[in-house]
C-alpha cells in the first residue's frame, strides 16, 4: 500500500511540475522555465539526504554546485551587463569629450 501511494504521489507531482512548465513557457519565456528548474535541481537532493538519509556522493555535491551556479550566472548576468554598459557609455562620452578639446572645429 505505501508502494502505491508513492508512486501515485510521484505521478501527480511530476504532472504537477510539467502542467507548472508549460505555462511558465506560455506567460514568462522558456529561459525563466528552466531557471526554475535549474533552482529546484539542488533541493531534491538535499531534501533526500535530509529525511530518508541519503549518502551525498561526489556525483550528488557536483551536480547541486553546477545549479547553483547556472542560477547565479543567471541572475548576476543582467546585472553585469547593465554595469558593462553604463561604464561603456561614459567612456565613450568621456573619449569624445576629450577628442573635442584636442580638436577644435573649425567653421567652414
Amino acid at each position: 500500500m505505501a508502494y502505491a501511494a508513492v508512486v501515485t504521489t510521484s505521478v501527480v507531482a511530476s504532472q504537477l511540475q510539467a502542467i507548472g512548465s508549460v505555462g511558465l513557457i506560455l506567460e514568462a519565456s522558456s529561459l525563466f522555465s528552466n531557471v526554475i528548474a535549474a533552482v529546484g535541481l539542488p533541493i531534491v537532493p538535499i531534501l533526500g539526504a535530509i529525511f530518508f538519509h541519503e549518502s551525498l556522493d561526489g556525483i550528488k555535491v557536483i551536480s547541486i554546485i553546477l545549479a547553483v551556479w547556472s542560477f547565479t550566472s543567471y541572475v548576476y548576468q543582467p546585472y553585469f551587463h547593465e554595469s558593462t554598459e553604463i561604464a561603456t557609455k561614459h567612456i565613450q562620452s568621456n573619449a569624445q569629450e576629450s577628442f573635442k578639446a584636442v580638436v577644435p572645429l573649425r567653421s567652414v
